[in-house]
């Protein structure tokens, strides 16, 4: 398969996991062990199935040894930005520092991922195969069954996303917002300028969801209908175990 060929690939990846405490003080979470593999393995080796001739990776916390493992990858091209103020700055920083790479870059279409992410094959293959060109990540959860701290969107009938949040704060949510996300290169050049704008007037330290969802008030995002994978977000020590036990 080549259906990646023409993406702009984004790997955001600088965070230092301050919610897994000591499990990972010293290693990045996108490299922690899962059986044999890790979170960055499993995701690169996805894109590399579908046809990804290049990945962007924004890095931040303990990069040398993200670097180190990337350096395994010998068929596929690894370009990198390291932020240095990535301590007290959030995910949405880390998207907004990404300009660097994708402005020499001449691809059309954007994938952008966090890399803590456990997820469902055929929903990124569902993202790729979508005529829909600006796409937010979304799982659908049944009767409503979310978590306490998801991130959960509200669309209205065409799919289109009217806010994302945490509850109470949505009103009626469809599903809960996972960081895997498809632009095209208008709407891409448009968040990077509305980020820029933003952070004029506003903390860097902010989780990627709420200036998304401003966002959406003024450009048009839509979602994927009835996507029931499961997935894993590695946030904490449960978040690991359980990954280690689906993976063995």
């Amino acid at each position: 398969m080549d259906r990646l060929k023409d993406y702009f690939i984004i790997l955001l990846s600088a965070g230092s996991g301050s919610r897994m405490k000591n499990i990972s003080k010293n290693t990045p979470k996108s490299i922690l062990k899962i059986g044999k593999s890790s979170p960055l393995d499993i995701l690169i080796k996805k894109l590399e199935i579908r046809g990804a001739k290049e990945i962007n990776i924004v890095l931040g916390f303990e990069y040398r040894k993200i670097l180190k493992k990337l350096r395994n990858y010998k068929n596929i091209k690894i370009r990198y930005v390291v932020i240095n103020d990535f301590i007290n700055n959030g995910s949405v920083w880390s998207l907004y520092k990404s300009y660097n790479l994708w402005k020499i870059s001449k691809k059309k279409r954007i994938l952008m991922f966090h890399t803590d992410l456990l997820f469902s094959s055929k929903f990124l293959d569902n993202i790729i195969k979508s005529k829909k060109k600006d796409i937010i990540g979304v799982r659908y959860v049944r009767k409503r069954k979310f978590k306490k701290e998801s991130f959960v969107v509200e669309v209205n009938k065409l799919m289109k996303v009217k806010k994302i949040g945490k509850l109470p704060e949505v009103d009626d949510p469809y599903g809960e917002i996972i960081c895997i996300n498809k632009f095209s290169h208008k709407t891409f050049k448009k968040l990077i300028q509305y980020l820029k704008n933003y952070f004029r007037n506003n903390s860097k330290n902010v989780t990627w969801e709420y200036p998304l969802s401003e966002f959406a008030k003024i450009y048009d995002l839509f979602i994927l209908k009835n996507q029931k994978f499961k997935w894993i977000n590695i946030n904490t020590k449960k978040d690991l175990l359980e990954a280690r036990r689906r993976l063995g």
